[in-house]
């Protein structure tokens, strides 16, 4: 009837407790002091974020109505959620027992998922789902939202829920299911150095096994290191299993 918690240690799991009672979550993360969050819909057509601190019962932090969750991350102890209502996708952090708003991401009106991180000099970045053949990358300068189309994945993409990373250095890496590639087979990952610049031509990679196409799951994940080297994660379907 909602959402558990479990947590793992030596291998032995145990239940801690619930969120989003009647609904499921969209995702969690966990902060440096322990504490998780979970971001999600509440099955009414509102988005709600809960936080437990310790292996607690969830509290709510935040809901909104006619919103849905799209993303929650901890970085440090301080929380991220990107979200989106009939203005588009936006973005707000947690801290200190308190919300710090950073408005609405320009023309983003058609976003359905997104990703975010934040590179090492503080600075709040997003990618939002928003062209059918490609990426928006989104970035925060001088107290206001700014835009790129990622150049060098124009026209190769499906609008299939891009994901961004940045590396310690300030590089960012978008990646992208290849539109040409039968049953999703490979996707494409786009470099912006920290000078700015959009390296071309972008990194194409084969999975040797066809993609899950079931977009709800979300399929692909990716990550940086503390060396720059990039992670990416994707569930595939075996031939065996049809």
């Amino acid at each position: 009837n909602g959402t558990e918690l479990w947590t793992g240690v030596n291998g032995v799991w145990s239940a801690k407790s619930y969120a989003f009672q009647g609904s499921v979550a969209k995702g969690i993360s966990v902060a440096q002091d322990g504490a998780v969050a979970v971001a999600g819909n509440d099955g009414f057509g509102g988005a709600r974020v809960e936080v437990s601190a310790s292996g607690t019962d969830f509290s709510t932090i935040d809901f909104m109505a006619n919103a849905s969750a799209l993303a929650v991350q901890y970085l440090g102890n301080e929380l991220h959620f990107l979200y989106s209502n009939a203005q588009g996708a936006a973005y707000k952090t947690w801290s200190a027992a308190a919300w710090t708003d950073y408005g609405h991401l320009p023309d983003s009106g058609r976003c359905t998922t997104g990703r975010f991180a934040v590179n090492s000099n503080g600075q709040h970045i997003a990618c939002a789902d928003d062209v059918a053949d490609g990426a928006i990358y989104y970035y925060r300068s001088n107290g206001s939202w700014q835009q790129e189309r990622v150049l060098p994945l124009n026209g190769l993409c499906l609008a299939q829920h891009p994901r961004i990373a940045v590396d310690p250095f300030g590089n960012v890496f978008v990646a992208c299911f290849v539109r040409a590639a039968a049953n999703h087979t490979r996707f494409i990952v786009a470099q912006r150095t920290v000078d700015g610049e959009w390296l071309v031509p972008a990194t194409e990679i084969s999975t040797g096994s066809v993609v899950s196409q079931e977009l709800s799951i979300n399929p692909m994940r990716m990550v940086t290191d503390q060396y720059g080297a990039v992670h990416i994660v994707t569930l595939v379907k075996r031939a065996q299993d049809g």
